[in-house]
Parts: C-alpha cells; sequence; structure tokens
C-alpha cells in the first residue's frame, strides 16, 4: 500500500515573510545584488517601529561598507536616494541639529573674539585721542610730536584739534 505524498502548501505571507529574512541577509554579503538592495530600501521605508528602524539602520551600515561602490550607483537613483534619505531621516536630522548647535557655538565663540578685539582697537583709538588732546591742549607740543607719541595721523589730528 502506497501513501499518497501530500504537497505541502505554504502561507503566501509566511513565504514573503522569509524571502524578506534572506534579502537581509544577502544584502549583508560583500556581493550584494542591486535588486536586494533596492528592494530592502523599498520595504523598509514604510517601517514605523523604533526597534525595527534600528535593525534596518544596522544592516544597512554594514551593508554599505561592504557594499560602497553599489550604495554609490543606488544614491544616484533620485527614488532611491529618497528612499534612503526617507529612511535614515532620525539620524540625519539628529546630525543636522548637532551641526547647527557645533556652528552656533564657534559663531558665538568667534563674535566674541572679534568683538573684543574690536572693542579693544576702539578703546585704544580713544585713549589715543584723548592724550593726543591732553598733549596738544597743553600747547608744549607740535601735532608732528603728537602724532608719534599717540599713532594718530596727522590728519587726524588736525580734524580732531579743529573742533
Amino acid at each position: 500500500m502506497t501513501k499518497a505524498v501530500e504537497k505541502i502548501q505554504w502561507h503566501p505571507g509566511f513565504c514573503s515573510a522569509l524571502e524578506r529574512e534572506f534579502r537581509k541577509k544577502r544584502i549583508l554579503t560583500r556581493n550584494a545584488q542591486e535588486a536586494d538592495v533596492r528592494r530592502f530600501l523599498q520595504e523598509s521605508r514604510t517601517e514605523t517601529e523604533q526597534s525595527e528602524k534600528a535593525i534596518i539602520d544596522s544592516i544597512l551600515q554594514v551593508s554599505v561598507a561592504a557594499n560602497m561602490d553599489l550604495y554609490e550607483l543606488i544614491r544616484r537613483d533620485d527614488k532611491m536616494c529618497q528612499a534612503l534619505r526617507e529612511l535614515m531621516k532620525d539620524e540625519l536630522d539628529q546630525e543636522r541639529e548637532k551641526g547647527r548647535q557645533i556652528g552656533q557655538q564657534i559663531g558665538q565663540q568667534l563674535g566674541q573674539q572679534i568683538g573684543q578685539q574690536i572693542g579693544q582697537q576702539i578703546g585704544e583709538q580713544k585713549k589715543a585721542r584723548e592724550i593726543a588732546l591732553k598733549m596738544f591742549s597743553s600747547g608744549r607740543y607740535s601735532l608732528e610730536e603728537i602724532s608719534i607719541v599717540s599713532g594718530l595721523a596727522l590728519e587726524e589730528l588736525r580734524s580732531l584739534t579743529a573742533n
């Protein structure tokens, strides 16, 4: 008596999930196929769970490191580039914010340094004018001597003493 062999019918959802898992593993190799990477990126775009996004991010980091040329090729495709941006949106936003904060901090430091330098120059100019006016008021010094001591130009001294 022979038993009839029953063919197992797999549920389509199971097959689809299994195929996604295999695709994840295939893009982790050094010879990832462009079609697998593109499909992975397309499927990953719809993922909303943080834990799954973290897994996708890890997979992409390894896959990109192993297949830089392939990802460079895919990046040139506008649709795929948009998919990568959407996938990495949170990370890109964090990096952008970090860059903005660093830029703001550097800007403030430079602003303070420049402000101090300008303030010092203005203070030195004001002091030089005060000294020049005192010397001029004493009547003991010529404009040329005052110019040498104060560092002010003769034209500036003439304008200053004319008022």
